[in-house]
């Protein structure tokens, strides 16, 4: 990785290095001078060489050399280095046909290259629903002149909305769509519901999906979650302002408190919307249709053309939200210092190893310690 290594993302620790003299000098202090008096009696004494004064040195100097490496370690966790291992990679989608895997792997000349499988859920070795975020906070592991390759699917890889700041270069390559893999996908939608009325709303959702041709699956909760898409609120009082999502359907009985004034503005232009008397705002968590409270919901499964326009405008605004589509390209690595951008946990692997060692040191000089004293 340019600029970034061994020294670390905060080399100035090193600096301290010098520090290093304290646990020699304070050896050095510690260290007793015995003098040497003769005794009268000690003439008649059998001369043995002084065995406990080597033994006693040789265990000083490892535990200075295991105190000075001590500091080093600790000095090496404050500079926070950077270990990278990796080579080049290539990133597979989960479910992409073999062949055209085998084939652009050759193509892009990446035959001996470490292949890595992903996958939003399953059983993969990445899990990820971004690979591209994950790659500019991982990216730390791969070495300098290390190469990526994608090779995925379209809903395998979302476009960001910005470009990621990358310090290799990468090829992404998206599989062709076929039709059969495009009917065997489904589009899941999460519709948060409050209503006393669920079995007319799962009757509407139903149709919903038959009339997708079975490639959408509403999946319906009386909780707004994090990934929920749809929410309902199917109650003749004013909003909750916690139960927002890109979509909400609401009556209009009251003032909605969660548009903003300056924010809000009218679609009536929309045909499929007035046709089925729903005004559309755009609030600060998200869209808002609103129907008049002289009608109902859930009964347009009953009036057949309203619940298609309904169906259709539902679509469109599905395909409004949704993100682009990936398409293949190659990513020129960024020319810049990649230590500005680097995530704070980027020496996160090497710093875990630093630590156990340090300990494992600390427990040896401690250990020494109290046998020298013994």
């Amino acid at each position: 990785m340019t600029g970034v290594g061994l020294l670390g993302l905060s080399p100035l620790w090193w600096w301290l290095l010098p520090l290093l003299g304290l646990p020699i000098w304070w050896h050095r202090q510690r260290r007793q001078t015995q003098k040497m008096r003769f005794l009268a009696s000690a003439q008649f004494l059998a001369a043995t060489p002084p065995q406990l004064l080597r033994v006693w040195r040789w265990r000083d100097l490892l535990l200075l050399l295991l105190r000075c490496l001590m500091m080093i370690v600790m000095l090496m966790i404050l500079t926070r280095p950077i270990w990278s291992w990796r080579g080049d990679t290539v990133f597979v989608g989960a479910g992409l046909d073999k062949n055209w895997v085998a084939a652009e792997i050759e193509k892009a000349g990446f035959g001996a290259a470490t292949q890595q499988r992903f996958c939003a859920s399953g059983e993969c070795e990445l899990k990820t629903e971004h690979l591209l975020f994950w790659l500019v906070r991982e990216q730390n592991q791969w070495r300098s002149q290390a190469r990526w390759l994608i090779l995925a699917r379209e809903s395998q890889l979302p476009m960001p909305a910005q470009r990621p700041e990358l310090s290799h270069s990468l090829a992404i390559r998206i599989a062709p769509t076929t039709e059969a893999s495009t009917a065997s996908e489904k589009q899941v939608i999460k519709v948060a519901l409050k209503t006393a009325r669920v079995e007319a709303w799962q009757g509407l959702f139903r149709m919903f999906e038959f009339a997708g041709t079975k490639n959408l699956r509403f999946i319906l909760s009386d909780q707004v979650e994090k990934d929920t898409w749809l929410a309902i609120w199917d109650q003749r009082s004013e909003r909750d302002p916690n139960w927002t999502a890109p979509l909400v359907w609401s009556f209009s009985a009251k003032p909605d408190t969660s548009l903003s004034s300056n924010g809000a503005r009218s679609q009536r232009d929309d045909s499929l919307l007035r046709s089925i008397a729903l005004q559309s705002e755009v609030g600060a968590g998200g869209v808002v249709w609103r129907l008049d409270s002289a009608l109902d919901w859930p009964l347009y499964a009953s009036d057949l053309d309203r619940a298609k326009n309904l169906f259709e405008a539902l679509q469109g605004q599905r395909s409004r939200s949704q993100q682009m589509n990936m398409r293949s390209q190659d990513v020129a690595a960024t020319q810049a210092n990649t230590s500005l951008f680097l995530p704070d946990e980027a020496d996160g692997y090497l710093r875990e190893i630093l630590v156990a060692i340090l300990a494992l040191l600390f427990i040896l000089e401690r250990s020494l310690a109290h046998v020298r004293r013994a």
